[in-house]
C-alpha cells in the first residue's frame, strides 16, 4: 500500500551504500570514523526527530470502501503536516481497521482533527460501524 511520501525520493534510501545503520563521528586524531551508533546517539535521533503516532481503530462494514475513503483524506491530512498514513486489517475480526498514522506534533494531529472534523465524518461515517478514540503515541 502506497504511504504518504512515498515518491523516488523517498525510496531506497541507504540501501546499496553498506553503511545503513553506521554513524561518523570524529576521532581523537580528528579524522572521521564509522561505527554503531551509541545509546546517546540513538537518544539525540530520537529527541531531534521526534514524531507523533495517531491510531484509531474502527468497525466498518466494508473493508475496500472504507480504505478508498480513508485515502480521500490522505491529501488533507499531508497538508496538516501528516507524514504517514498506513491501514491494518485485523487478522482474527477482518471488519476491524487499525489507522495509523504520523505526525510532526500532537498539535498538528489535534488540529486536523478539529478542522477537518465535519469532512472526516462525512467521509468515513457511511462505512463505519464502530470507532474506538484515538490515541496519540510518542517514542521513547
Amino acid at each position: 500500500m502506497a504511504k504518504i511520501g512515498d515518491g523516488p525520493d523517498s525510496r531506497g534510501v541507504g540501501r546499496g551504500s553498506g553503511t545503513v545503520g553506521l554513524v561518523a563521528r570524529r576521532g581523537a586524531d580528528g579524522a572521521r570514523h564509522l561505527g554503531k551508533p551509541t545509546l546517546e546517539d540513538r537518544s539525540r535521533v530520537r529527541q531531534d526527530a521526534r514524531m507523533i503516532y495517531n491510531t484509531e481503530i474502527f468497525e466498518v462494514s466494508d473493508v475496500g470502501e472504507f480504505t478508498r475513503a480513508l485515502e480521500r483524506l490522505r491529501g488533507p491530512m499531508t497538508e496538516a503536516g501528516g507524514t504517514d498514513l498506513r491501514i491494518y486489517r485485523s487478522v482474527d475480526d477482518p471488519t476491524k481497521v487499525l489507522a495509523a498514522m504520523s505526525w510532526p506534533d500532537a498539535e498538528s494531529c489535534r488540529a486536523f482533527a478539529r478542522e477537518h472534523e465535519g469532512e472526516v465524518k462525512s467521509i468515513l461515517r457511511p462505512v463505519l460501524t464502530s470507532h474506538q478514540p484515538e490515541d496519540l503515541w510518542e517514542e521513547i
